[in-house]
């Protein structure tokens, strides 16, 4: 696997990593951002399941202040990771 995670890090590929729980998905993952390019740009992991639903839209995208009951300007985890890797 540690052959496989340098070889990906020399791309610019999304990637799909996939697994059971426990299984170190987020490890490799952080182990393809820091042999990237990219290694210098955020790393974000986020666990969509540990977020409501109803929150995922302004999590991912960001709000505006105004769109809602107090809401302020927020930039998105796409936003953040501009340059860098997000990790879902």
């Amino acid at each position: 696997i540690k052959k496989k995670i340098e070889k990906i890090a020399k791309t610019g590929s999304t990637v799909l990593i996939y697994g059971r729980t426990g299984t170190g998905k987020e490890v490799v993952a952080q182990a393809i951002h820091n042999l990237s390019d990219r290694y210098e740009k955020p790393f974000i992991s986020l666990n969509c399941g540990a977020i409501p639903l109803t929150l995922l839209e302004s999590t991912l995208f960001g709000t505006t202040k105004g769109s809602f009951t107090g809401a302020e300007d927020t930039a998105g985890l796409f936003e953040q990771a501009d340059g860098g890797t997000l990790f879902l």
